[in-house]
C-alpha cells in the first residue's frame, strides 16, 4: 500500500468514524435519564504516581476482569448515563508497563462517555493487577489480549456487540490494528499517535529527530542509529539461533565497547545491551518480533473505519 493511498483512506475514514462515533453517542444519550444518583454523578479520583494532577472518571468505574489463555487481565469498564446497549470502546496501551488508570487513557475515556460510550480500561499485561510477563510479550500476545477484550464485553448485556471499537495509542495503533484485522466485527479503529510504519522504521527516526532537537550533530546521529540498528540486528540472529555462542561474546563485547561513547544519549538509546548469557531467551524472540514487525498487513486487513490522529511533528 502506498502512502499517498494510506493517507486517502486516513483521511476518508477520519470522518466516517467521526460521523459513526457523533451519531452512536446522541442516540445513546437522547435515550438516557436526565440524571442518576448522587453518587453516580460523584467523580472518581485517579491518581498517576509520576504527575501532580489529579484524574477522575466521570463515572463510577467498575472493576472487571477477562482472561486470555493463562493470562488474567484486571480493568475497568466505565459506562454512561442511561440503561444501553451502549457503543464501547477499548482502551489500547502504549509501549512498556501501564495500568487503566494513565491519565492520558482517563482523559480519552471521560470523552466517550459524554458522547454515550461505554470504555474499558485494563491494566497491559504484567501491569497492575494483570498477570503475565510483558518481557517476553510481543504484538501478537498483545493483540490477543485486545481480542479477550472484544470478547468479553460482547458477554455484556448493557454492550451494543456490533459497536465495539479500538482506540490504540502508540504502540496500541500496531496491537489495536492487529486485533481488528482478524475480528471482522470489530465496528473501528482509532490510532492516537499511531504509525502505519513498522516500529523499526518508526523508532529509528524518532532517535535521529530527538537527537537533532538536543543539538547532537548529525555525524553523531548517524553513528548513534547505526548503533541502535546493530544492537537491533544482534539480537535479532539471537533469537534465531543463527550466531554461535563465541561470535555472540565476540559480538557483544563490540557493541558494548561502541556503546560506551554513546552513554550520554539517553533515552535515545538504552541504558545496555541485553546479554545472552544472563537474560531469558524469549526476551529476545519476543524484543524481535516487535521491532521488526510489518504492520502493512494488518493495514491492509481491516475493513473498519479507521480514524488516525497524529501530531504535525510526530
Amino acid at each position: 500500500m502506498t502512502l499517498s493511498r494510506i493517507l486517502k483512506i486516513t483521511f476518508c475514514l477520519s470522518l466516517c468514524v467521526q460521523l459513526g462515533l457523533s451519531a452512536w453517542g446522541q442516540q445513546s444519550h437522547s435515550a438516557a435519564p436526565a440524571a442518576g444518583t448522587a453518587a453516580q454523578r460523584e467523580k472518581h479520583q485517579v491518581h498517576d504516581s509520576g504527575q501532580a494532577s489529579r484524574f477522575e472518571f466521570d463515572r463510577p468505574p467498575e472493576r472487571v476482569t477477562f482472561r486470555n489463555g493463562d493470562v488474567q487481565l484486571t480493568g475497568v469498564l466505565v459506562k454512561p448515563d442511561g440503561v444501553g446497549p451502549f457503543p464501547a470502546v477499548i482502551l489500547v496501551h502504549g509501549s512498556g508497563p501501564a495500568t487503566h488508570d494513565e491519565p492520558a487513557f482517563v482523559v480519552h475515556a471521560n470523552s466517550f462517555l459524554r458522547q454515550g460510550f461505554a470504555v474499558l480500561s485494563y491494566d497491559k499485561r504484567g501491569s497492575g493487577e494483570s498477570t503475565g510477563n510483558l518481557e517476553i510479550s510481543d504484538h501478537d500476545d498483545l493483540a490477543h489480549d485486545v481480542s479477550s477484550a472484544v470478547s468479553y464485553l460482547r458477554t455484556r448485556s448493557e454492550i451494543a456487540p456490533s459497536k465495539i471499537g479500538l482506540l490504540g495509542r502508540s504502540e496500541g495503533g500496531w496491537v489495536g490494528r492487529l486485533a481488528a484485522s482478524r475480528d471482522p466485527q470489530v465496528s473501528f479503529v482509532v490510532m492516537s499517535s499511531g504509525c502505519a510504519v513498522g516500529p523499526y522504521g518508526e523508532t529509528l527516526y524518532w532517535t535521529g529527530t530527538s537527537l537533532r532537537a538536543k543539538g547532537v550533530s548529525d555525524r553523531r546521529i548517524e553513528e548513534a542509529v547505526k548503533l541502535k540498528a546493530a544492537v537491533w540486528a544482534f539480537y535479532r540472529k539471537v533469537a534465531e539461533g543463527k550466531i554461535s555462542h563465541s561470535a555472540q561474546r565476540r559480538d557483544l563485547a563490540s557493541l558494548r565497547r561502541r556503546f560506551s561513547q554513546f552513554a550520554d544519549l539517553h533515552p535515545e538509546l538504552p541504558p545496555g545491551i541485553m546479554d545472552p548469557d544472563i537474560e531469558d531467551p524469549r526476551k529476545f524472540s519476543a524484543f524481535t518480533h516487535m521491532i521488526y514487525y510489518d504492520p502493512a498487513p494488518a493495514l491492509s486487513a481491516v475493513h473498519a473505519p479507521l480514524l488516525e490522529a497524529i501530531g504535525a511533528n510526530d
